[in-house]
């Protein structure tokens, strides 16, 4: 089901709330009134975020991706969070089904720039003002058929870059059809953002919020 309940609701405090978001459901609201994680999530909170603007959006996950999503709730918090992801000292690790068989663990470090009509991520081939370094670590989780589930963690985080990377490299995931992958039944595509660990920007504890990813190896849900 597209939307945000309280069963959601993976970490809150004063300062914070992370969510579980589901495939299919956008981010921030648009100008035609869709529904999104940020409004759904605000009508949960007892008490509205010390923001003019609602919650601050620390991070984005792709309409049909889904998995942990951090929202500050407070100036502090968004500054503090903003500036440890300019730092790269953020953790982001993530989960992926891709078609066909990877064995231990690598990198994918082709560059990437957005599309002429910027719907689309698309590897370098030239280097240029548009083309930007990326890097995409994996590590085999399991393995189904002709199907992989791996680990993933960026280095850093352009646009579509998991995406791109899986497919350029033979691997595109599933249900991911932008990037040549298979169709499947369910609702999205098989990448979900299974960890996201910061420093708390109150207290300066580690903080690592995590969930399981909704897609089972199993041939029922291919």
């Amino acid at each position: 089901m597209n939307s945000i309940s309280k069963a959601d609701i993976l970490y809150e405090d004063p300062y914070l709330i992370a969510v579980n978001k589901p495939a299919g459901l956008m981010v921030e609201p648009d100008k035609f009134g869709n529904p999104s994680v940020v409004r759904q999530t605000e009508l949960l909170l007892e008490k509205k975020p010390k923001m003019k603007t609602g919650l601050g959006v620390v991070h984005r996950l792709d309409r049909p991706v889904s998995g942990v999503l951090v929202f500050a709730k407070t100036p502090m918090a968004l500054k503090s969070l903003n500036e440890q992801i300019r730092n790269r000292s953020v953790q982001k690790e993530y989960m992926a089904l891709v078609s066909g068989q990877l064995t231990g663990s690598g990198k994918w470090t082709q560059s990437l720039r957005r599309s002429t009509d910027r719907k689309r991520a698309e590897i370098c081939k030239d280097a240029g003002k548009d083309c930007q370094s990326a890097e995409t670590r994996w590590k085999v989780s399991a393995h189904l058929s002709d199907q992989t589930l791996l680990t993933i963690q960026l280095k850093t985080g352009r646009f579509h870059q998991i995406r791109m990377h899986a497919s350029a490299n033979g691997h595109p995931i599933f249900g991911d059809e932008i990037y040549g992958g298979h169709s499947w039944k369910n609702t999205g595509i098989a990448l979900h953002s299974s960890r996201y660990s910061f420093e708390h920007p109150k207290t300066g504890s580690l903080i690592s919020i995590e969930s399981p990813p909704p897609f089972l190896l199993s041939p029922a849900d291919l």
